[in-house]
This record gives C-alpha cells, structure tokens and sequence, in this order.
C-alpha cells in the first residue's frame, strides 16, 4: 500500500533509489481511520480476485503444478467478452449513462480506442466507418460558415441517417461541443480529434483512398482560432471553454490538438512551461490548478505537455534546483510511489484507493519521463559537443531501467484478473464496480504503456525490440499484448503516424501559418524527436505492432 511518505525529498547524488512496490515497506496508523479501512477493504477484495483465480487455475489441488504462461492455466485477456460489450455500444449506449449526454465525443473516442487496442481493426473499418464517425463528429463541429442553424444527425442500427435542423448554436467556432449544438470545449475537442485519428475521418474520401491524395475535412485555420481563443493571457494556460475553468487539461488538451493537427505555434506554446511549473505541488506530482493536490491525470496532462513542445520547455538538470523549471526528480519520486504495494495497480493521488484508469495516467506519464531523459541527454551531448570548455553544462544521471520506476507485471495482474468483467465484458475501476467505456479504455491503455516500457534506448535496436517484444507481457503474451500506443495522444501508434504522414503531406503543399502572427505551424520538437526512433518502420511494419 503506497501512503504519505514524510520523508519525500530524494537523497542527494546522480544515483537514486526508486520506490520499487515488491520490496517497500509501510505501516497502518495505531487506530484505524476510514481511508484504512477503505484500504483495508479494497486489498481484501482485490487479494480474493487473485486467490480466486489460483484456485480456479489448479482445479482447488494445492500440490498440483502452476506456470501463468502455459495455454492452460495463463491469466487471459477475455477479448471476445470485451468486443460483445464494445459493439454493443456503437448503436446504443445503456440508460445509465444518460448524464453523460454532453460527453458524447468522449464515448466515440473511449470505444474505437478501446477496440483498436485489443486489435479490431479490421471490425472498426467494417462496422465503424470513418463516413459515420465523420458524419456525427461534424455535427458537434462549430463552423463559422454556419450562421443560421445547424444539422445534426443519429445513426440507426441499420446504417439510416436521421437529420433534424435546430436555429440554436451555442459556442465560439473552431472547436467540438460535447454533442449537437453543445457548447464547444476543449475536452471534447481533443477527443474528436483523437476519434478521427483512430478510423482516418480526418480526410475525404472512402475507405482505401491514399492519405496523401485526399482532402482535408478538417478547417485547421478555424480550429487554431478557437484553441488560441482559450489562452490565457496572464498565465499561459488554457481554460476549458468560454467563460470556463482553467486548469491544466486544457493545457494538455489544446497543446494535443494542435500537435496532432501541425497547427503548434509559439504563439500557443508561449508560457505554458511556467504555467505547468506553477501546478508542482511540494510532493512531486502536478495539480490540477497552483496550490491543490497532487493528482495522476494532471501530472500526465502537464508533463506530456512539456514533452510535445520539446526541450527547450524542459528543465536543463535532473536534479531540479532551479526555481524555474520543473523539478523531475521530485516528480518521478512521486510517480513511483502511486504503484500500489498489494494491489498492483495505481492509485491517483497519495492515500486514495487503486483505480485501472490510472493505469494510463501514471503508467505512460513514465514512458514520457523516459523519452523525456533520452531528449535531455541527446540536448546534453550537443551541448557539451558544442562547448568551447568541453564542460558538462548538464547535470544528469544515467537513464536507469525501466522497472526501476515502475513494475509492469503486478500493474497487468491487476487489470486482468481484478478489472475484467468476465461475464458481460468490460472493464471496472476495482472490483465491486460495474465496468465501464472510460475504464475499458484507460486501464487497455495503461496495459500498453506497461508492456512497452523499452530498455532500449535510441534508435539502434529498437525496431527489432518493438516488433518482437514480449517480456514484460503478463500471462498469455500472445493473446494479451495490445497493440503499442502514442504516449503522447493516446492513440495507436500506427494511427498516429498516418495522421502524421498525412499532415506533414498536406503542409508541404500548402504549409499551414497561424491567421494571427503567420508562423508556421508543426507537431511540437518533442513528439518530432520521439519520432526519429521510428524512421526504418514501413507500414507493414506497424501492421504487425
């Protein structure tokens, strides 16, 4: 169990020891609180789950033979159970889930990232067209060229479109509302844009049509008006919509959205390292607004941030010194420390109960800080290359392994065998609670991050290590290894790098410029320098991930 460590300052020196779940040590309050009792309760639930399956597995015959590898007795992902329970939510959403009617982006994005992962394309491009997705995204889509009303339409189970025309359109143009004529909000947008990503809607024509030859849908002009629209000026944020809140996924969102787009500017990059900055809380991990706690979603947010504008938003040393940068080291300690001791899983904020989402939110905020550490020491080499004293103008330690910040088996074992619905399909937040669309996706997410977590660094080597990479698959590793995501997005990795493909076609031809200050438009250094490992791939090659 991972509670409140008194003591959270790292030792001083280039070497340090991370929490390392199997092998730390804590202990309950003399009198019992309701969090550990909560605590208590969960570890119970969870153990009996891992129990269960042991018992199953060796048929109730303490003696016989167990190897969690072997088709016989492997812990298993329960994919056909999951895809009954994603396709049926592409025709109908369950009552229960009505509140979230403003949501309904998010529930187009949840599901084909949930089923993309699990490797269902080929059932995503026969039931999923990139036409329907296109076709009720754009209805959400605040236009400026529609000025009277606005179509929206519904899908029926047979493939019918039901159109109705309303005079009301609330929002600032450019961005996604959370459904028809909602109001338009950065969250939303940012999984639109991610939904298009995943089925291609972002371009014209069918289903096999060239990325390279097909029109943009998308009016990027439009959308970085609305983006710059939500920038503070005072701080460098971003609030979520007009008259909104601002916090720090509006940060993470319209810097994604730009970054997916090639629409990324200094213009909407200016200032956000110190607003990121402002949100470290005195533990190490990010707030969601200066002064709060700290929290596994926001951490990711802001981090990931910083990584897609590159190094020159990153601090210049590990050891975080500075007033002005981030403090990494404190960030990672705390990182570590969210990885549950009993449980496996992650917890997203100190003394708070395991949740599979975070399983995503802090599992890839450390796949991040490793591409994070390879950016730093390729900057550091440069500079100490281009150095007339030859000096070290930085100050950091070597990339350690992986697992020394986080254990990628224990976190599997709790999203199989405590996560999965095996009835119905679905995944839960913990046992005990229904699985959901959310769930399903993050802690499928997080599973990709934790078998993908590469002791290879650089680019030599690295192909052959994504390609055949199995060691750090729990259980069954053929059936469950899900398919390699984009840290940065969270989307597959192949998806994003058509999307790549395509924009960075479409800006040759016509390079995009910010319709304010004129500057040209790109990805983000960060996400450039992550893409660099990747330069042998063909496409069939990112078939096969």
């Amino acid at each position: 169990m991972a509670r409140l460590d008194r003591n959270f300052i790292p030792p001083e020196g280039e070497t340090t020891t991370y929490h390392n779940p199997s092998t730390s040590s804590s202990s309950y309050p003399t009198k019992p609180t309701p969090t550990t009792l909560e605590q208590e309760e969960t570890e119970e639930k969870v153990l009996n789950c891992f129990k269960q399956f042991l018992l199953n597995q060796l048929g109730n015959k303490p003696n016989a033979e167990f190897n969690t590898e072997t088709d016989e007795t492997a812990i298993k992902i329960h994919k056909e159970k999951h895809l009954n329970y994603l396709q049926k939510a592409i025709f109908s959403i369950p009552q229960q889930f009505s509140g979230l009617d403003a949501s309904r982006p998010w529930f187009v994005y949840w599901i084909l990232h949930a089923l993309e992962l699990l490797r269902e394309e080929e059932f995503i491009e026969r039931n999923v067209t990139k036409e329907r997705v296109r076709t009720f995204l754009m209805q959400c889509f605040h236009d400026s060229k529609t000025k009277t009303g606005c179509s929206s339409a519904s899908i029926e189970a047979d493939g019918t479109t039901t159109t109705t025309t309303t005079a009301y359109r609330p929002g600032i143009s450019g961005g996604f509302g959370g459904g028809p004529r909602q109001l338009t909000h950065l969250a939303t947008t940012y999984a639109s844009v991610a939904a298009m990503c995943i089925s291609g809607a972002y371009r014209s024509g069918g289903e096999r049509e060239e990325a390279i030859t097909s029109n943009p849908i998308l009016d990027r002009s439009l959308i970085y008006r609305f983006l710059l629209s939500r920038k503070d000026p005072v701080t460098g944020g971003f609030s979520m919509h007009d008259e909104g809140e601002l916090d720090i996924r509006g940060t993470y969102c319209a810097i994604a959205v730009a970054s997916m787009l090639h629409i990324l500017t200094p213009e909407l990059a200016k200032d956000v390292d110190k607003y990121v900055l402002s949100h470290q809380s005195w533990d190490g991990g990010l707030s969601g607004e200066p002064g709060l706690e700290a929290h596994g979603g926001y951490s990711y947010c802001g981090f990931a941030s910083l990584c897609i504008l590159g190094v020159d938003y990153l601090p210049r040393s590990f050891g975080g010194k500075s007033d002005n940068s981030l403090d990494l080291e404190r960030l990672l300690h705390w990182l570590s420390h969210r990885q549950m001791q009993a449980e496996g899983g992650y917890q997203g904020r100190t003394n708070k109960l395991v949740d599979s989402c975070y399983s995503f939110w802090q599992g890839t905020t450390f796949v991040i800080m490793r591409h994070c550490w390879e950016m730093l020491h390729a900057e550091q080499r440069n500079r100490n290359k281009n150095s007339a004293d030859g000096k070290n103008n930085l100050l950091l330690p070597d990339l350690p392994k992986a697992t020394n910040w986080s254990m990628p088996e224990p976190l599997q074992m709790y999203v199989f065998l405590a996560c999965q619905e095996e009835e119905k399909g679905g995944l839960r937040d913990k046992p005990g609670k229904r699985p959901d669309y959310y769930h399903t996706c993050y802690s499928l997410s997080g599973v990709s991050a934790a078998q993908n977590i590469f002791e290879t660094t650089g680019e030599i080597g690295f192909k052959e290590n994504l390609l055949e990479h199995t060691a750090h698959v729990s259980g069954d590793k053929q059936r469950n290894k899900v398919k390699p995501i984009d840290p940065f997005y969270n989307v597959g990795i192949d998806k994003s790098f058509k999307m790549e493909s395509y924009w960075a076609e479409v800006n040759k031809r016509e390079p995009f410029k910010s319709p304010t200050l004129g500057e040209l438009g790109s990805e983000g250094a960060g996400v450039k320098f992550w893409r660099k490992r990747f330069r042998e791939f063909t496409e069939k090659d990112f078939e096969k991930l």
